[in-house]
């Protein structure tokens, strides 16, 4: 079991490279075989399973899962250790990319809070790739919502504040 889990952690890694190469088809089947070997040797509360059904729910979303990947997210914000205080990188990372899924769908009303939440004061658990991604999707956001200025003082914030 121990190696399992080993080889599972890198088989999330993986999947991080292959996004990074826009493979997102390969991320997408590695993602999936981590997040159901996590499942069956951890349980769906562990960290490890919420954490490759978050990755694996992202790559759903860009294949044009949406469906698909808000019910994984769901899962995952609804789990005990999403609930936890912050900062909480699970909680932050599938408010990113439920938010995202919701505004690609147009879902802006849905989409803010998730998104500010994911960025929120409490802590910065996104990394920066995360984290641009997060900025970005609120620029969008405001400027699809016809909100220039908040659009403009998120498009200000390339760095982290």
């Amino acid at each position: 079991t121990q190696r399992r889990t080993l080889l599972d952690a890198h088989m999330r890694d993986l999947g991080i490279m292959l996004v990074e190469r826009d493979q997102w088809a390969e991320a997408d089947s590695v993602w999936k075989e981590s997040a159901d070997n996590y499942l069956k040797y951890k349980g769906r509360s562990s960290m490890d399973y919420l954490n490759s059904a978050s990755f694996y729910a992202l790559s759903a979303a860009m294949r044009g899962r949406n469906a698909e990947a808000e019910r994984l997210l769901r899962t995952v914000l609804a789990s005990d250790l999403a609930k936890r205080p912050e900062p909480n990188p699970i909680a932050d990372r599938a408010r990113l990319f439920l938010g995202r899924v919701l505004l690609d769908e147009g879902r802006i009303t849905e989409a803010e809070p998730l998104l500010l939440g994911a960025i929120g004061s409490k802590g910065r658990t996104l990394s920066r790739a995360s984290y641009r991604l997060a900025i970005r999707s609120l620029v969008e956001l405001y400027l699809t919502d016809g909100r220039p200025t908040d659009a403009a003082r998120y498009a200000a914030a390339s760095g982290r504040p």
